[in-house]
């Protein structure tokens, strides 16, 4: 016995006359968008680390040439800076942890894909043992 036809039309119905309720997911797609991140969190990384460099620019003492315009502006600025800094920091983790979530959804819609395909030939072959 073959195994049903399982791809989605897009129409949202089984190519054998199943309703999918308009939902459809190409978890082959899905999995593979989620190896883009990995160039992304990449980039994002040299831009953090670029980004932490000309902010901690700013926290260094201007050799005692600071007048207090320079003070004053380093103190409104500081917490900013070391505020920014560690949000810039953070966005690599979070991109690649994303890009994981899409990868783990991809992962997750196959295993059902294959578990329902399992149990619809399950039936069919119970079908034919029944019909004898």
């Amino acid at each position: 016995m073959s195994m049903p036809n399982t791809s989605l039309g897009s129409s949202g119905s089984h190519p054998d006359g199943f309703s999918t309720a308009g939902f459809e997911v190409d978890a082959v797609q899905l999995i593979a968008r989620s190896r883009d991140f990995e160039e992304i969190v990449d980039r994002a990384h040299r831009i953090a680390t670029e980004l932490k460099i000309a902010l901690e620019d700013l926290h260094r003492p201007l050799d005692g040439r600071a007048d207090p315009v320079d003070l004053s502006f380093a103190v409104g600025h500081a917490g900013l800076a070391t505020e920014t800094t560690l949000h810039i920091q953070a966005l690599p983790e979070r991109l690649r942890q994303f890009g994981a979530t899409f990868a783990l959804a991809g992962r997750h819609y196959q295993l059902s894909d294959e578990n329902a395909v399992r149990l619809v030939n399950q039936v069919a072959r119970q079908r034919e043992l029944a019909d004898g």
